[in-house]
């Protein structure tokens, strides 16, 4: 044979044997072509084709050649524990010639219905990083020499060449899926967001900053202006993040600005805050009407944390609104003689969003006991969602020592 007939049989061989890995999206599909490869170049029983499942971090046996499935699991589950983990691990090549022979006790083989007699296994290198292991093995001894060795080395770097760009496309599909994931984001966010440039052009805002825009006579392309104009100024000479609270007709916003020095640009991302300032306004007029009661007035916020005590508390308890910020009342009120089953009713109501109304026994700051009379309302806003709890509290002290005597 001709030196140019013997490469030109070389080269269509390569070629078709990169034609089996055409189409490769799957670790599986990988497989499947180093069989073929194998296939060709081998007249084998049995072989094993062993890929690294990184997130499971062990090995997955997907072509099992002369094996039943519960041999195959049952090859993969041990995998780790065995030769063919050996050499994945130590990304060296393992040539047993004769099983029998094998006084080291090299490999341990898995259950299976033949016996082995002689195998090769090589790991597959990706980037110099060992990412599966291919075995072939016979149920006779002596069944392979140096040149089988050689293809199977071969055909593992043919395949560690298809690993990487597996890889790399299985990558490059993540990165495309993030950023139309996150193109979709401004869209589809139902509050306002917008981009100005440092000419103080509006060059980008969302669907919904469409009410705000239509409000302030603002589209694409056109300058701010006003109080936004000097929050803007102001976050990019400090390249800092300012917060601006803007009004409207119809609605509050809060708008948080937020410089990009490096491509010249401010993403500003707003929310409606209206409801929320309904809430505070209402809480702020129910705060001074308390300061004018002789009741205890005790505010909290769904989950039953101190957010605001008046004056008469502070008088009765002796705890100020420093004390009580952020605490449950019960910890700092409820001491060794308040009654547990009284108090499993307030919690029950706080964790139902339902009022109550009991008589329970408190403690000072002093760590005097006094009685109290207490009326718990929850609050809810327009969307019917739980907001607050007011606890109204009557100094009942006196009744209740006129009812032990």
């Amino acid at each position: 044979m001709s030196k140019q007939l013997y490469l030109s049989k070389i080269f269509k061989s390569l070629n078709r044997y990169a034609e089996y890995f055409a189409g490769v999206q799957t670790q599986h599909d990988l497989a499947i072509g180093i069989e073929r490869v194998i296939d060709e170049l081998f007249d084998q029983q049995y072989s094993g084709i062993y890929l690294y499942d990184f997130e499971a971090k062990k090995l997955r046996l997907h072509i099992a050649r002369g094996f039943t499935e519960e041999e195959r699991l049952e090859a993969e589950r041990t995998a780790m524990d065995r030769h063919p983990g050996d050499v994945f691990r130590n990304n060296k090549v393992l040539y047993i010639p004769d099983t029998d022979k094998d006084t080291k006790s090299s490999t341990i083989t898995s259950k299976r219905s033949f016996n082995v007699k002689s195998r090769i296994y090589a790991p597959i290198l990706s980037g110099g990083k060992p990412v599966g292991v291919i075995g072939i093995v016979s149920d006779k001894p002596n069944m392979f020499d140096g040149l089988d060795m050689d293809l199977l080395l071969f055909i593992c770097n043919l395949a560690g060449i298809f690993s990487t760009i597996l890889n790399q496309i299985t990558e490059l599909k993540a990165a495309n899926e993030e950023i139309s994931s996150l193109s979709k984001f401004p869209t589809e966010n139902p509050n306002p967001i917008m981009r100005i440039d440092y000419k103080h052009t509006l060059v980008y805002a969302n669907i919904a900053s469409q009410p705000y825009l239509n409000t302030h006579k603002l589209s694409i392309g056109m300058n701010i202006t006003g109080d936004f104009r000097a929050a803007v100024t102001e976050s990019m000479l400090t390249n800092e993040v300012v917060e601006l609270e803007v009004r409207d007709v119809n609605a509050i916003y809060l708008f948080v600005i937020t410089p990009v020095k490096e491509s010249r640009h401010l993403n500003i991302y707003g929310i409606n805050i209206t409801e929320r300032k309904v809430i505070e306004n209402e809480l702020r007029k129910s705060s001074m009407i308390a300061e004018k009661t002789d009741n205890a007035i005790i505010i909290t916020d769904e989950f039953g944390a101190t957010e605001y005590v008046n004056e008469s508390f502070t008088r009765m308890s002796g705890y100020s609104i420093q004390d009580m910020i952020g605490l449950k009342p019960g910890k700092l009120l409820q001491g060794k003689d308040t009654d547990k089953k009284t108090s499993k009713i307030i919690r029950k109501a706080i964790d139902d969003g339902k009022s109550a109304s009991v008589e329970i026994l408190n403690y000072t700051k002093d760590g005097d006991p006094y009685w109290i009379k207490m009326e718990l309302q929850p609050i809810f806003n327009n969307k019917n969602e739980l907001t607050n709890f007011t606890s109204i509290q009557t100094d009942i002290t006196q009744e209740k020592n006129l009812e032990k005597n």
